[in-house]
């Protein structure tokens, strides 16, 4: 599984997993990610084929459903 943790989350857990052998990323230590509206990280994690691991599911869940009411999937 290929992961992405979000703002909430430190490098330091993504650097451990990798250390571990599993293919994540924090968003804080991408600067193409830091500053991005919830949609716009959850667009660049569906194309990347990343989950999204975050504490905002408030924000997330409504463009959860609205990615699988028009078929798309992550």
């Amino acid at each position: 599984m290929r992961l992405c943790l979000d703002e909430h989350y430190s490098v330091r857990i993504a650097e451990e997993l990798r250390g571990r052998g599993r293919d994540v990323v924090a968003v804080k230590e991408r600067s193409d990610l830091v500053a991005l509206s919830d949609g716009q990280l959850w667009a660049v994690m569906q194309a990347e084929r990343r989950a999204l691991l975050t504490e905002n599911v408030g924000d997330f869940m409504p463009l959860v459903r609205q990615s699988a009411a028009v078929g798309e999937d992550h």
